[in-house]
């Protein structure tokens, strides 16, 4: 009756299979060989018989879980619509009744309430998309910070996030030093922005520390870039690190370029913090 419902067909379903204390009321595949789960519950939805359903699901490693109850409620059929938009996994909801026709025999319906869509699992795959990726920026800047804390003091005290760059402070507020990571290659950069409504500030700072182009760029080793950023209130002096790592797993990569990282992260800093030290902030 179930396969009525579906956008794919139930095979080789057993009863009764276990998973450690608890036993699953149906464990099937369903056309393509993906594992199905099914959870049978003769009563209004309640929370055990949810976490029983992620269990099943968990403990199989299957694709899809179906709840069938006789009354569904309210809270219930938001989670599993939430499950559906939060998950790699497919979660259907089917309410079950006893229906008779004059005389005949008692016959069970059984009603789709929840499933997924086209849409929801689209969403999904973008969720778990992004985790991963912020799941590997964390392991990235947790190796480079714990690359920079045997030679370099600038970010001690900095913690491994999940976005694009890690930043430390400069001394004053609005400026700071900062790692930026895509997926092939790094940057290291000095950010100038005092805050809203101070872009003659922001821009008097820039043109103080861009005097002393030759200097800083001397001490820093390389050629740097300089961008005023005229249309936003902020600027910034940026180091490319041609070569470095980006946050796509290899920590081999990591291991060998991270330390040239650090030490360039060290001379930009050296470069440019006796002048950030002397900057002029009167037109505040």
């Amino acid at each position: 009756m179930l396969n009525e419902h579906l956008d794919f067909q139930l095979i080789s379903a057993e009863r009764e299979q276990s998973t450690g204390s608890f036993n699953v009321d149906l464990l099937a595949e369903d056309d393509q060989g993906r594992t199905v789960v099914v959870e049978n519950q003769l009563e209004r939805t309640d929370h055990d018989h949810l976490g029983k359903l992620i269990t099943y699901l968990a403990a199989f490693d299957a694709d899809t879980a179906i709840w069938v109850a006789s009354e569904p409620r309210a809270e219930h059929v938001k989670a599993i619509s939430w499950l559906n938009d939060s998950s790699p996994a497919s979660f259907y909801l089917f309410r079950v009744e006893a229906v008779q026709i004059g005389q005949s025999p008692p016959a069970p319906l059984i009603t789709p309430i929840v499933g997924p869509t086209v849409e929801g699992k689209r969403v999904a795959g973008q969720k778990k998309e992004k985790s991963e990726v912020e799941n590997a920026r964390h392991a990235y800047w947790t190796a480079l910070l714990d690359t920079a804390a045997g030679s370099s003091t600038i970010f001690s005290g900095v913690s491994a996030g999940r976005g694009p760059y890690i930043q430390t402070g400069a001394g004053a507020t609005g400026l700071s030093y900062s790692y930026w990571v895509n997926k092939t290659d790094a940057r290291i950069q000095f950010w100038i922005d005092r805050g809203k409504d101070m872009s003659d500030v922001n821009t008097s700072l820039f043109q103080q520390l861009e005097a002393r182009r030759a200097e800083i760029e001397s001490v820093a080793g390389a050629e740097l870039t300089w961008d005023p950023m005229p249309n936003a209130r902020s600027a910034k002096i940026v180091r490319e690190l041609p070569g470095s790592p980006g946050y796509a797993p290899d920590s081999e990569g990591w291991a060998t370029q991270m330390p040239d990282m650090v030490e360039a992260m060290e001379r930009f800093h050296q470069a440019l913090d006796p002048f950030v030290r002397k900057l002029d902030f009167s037109a505040e």
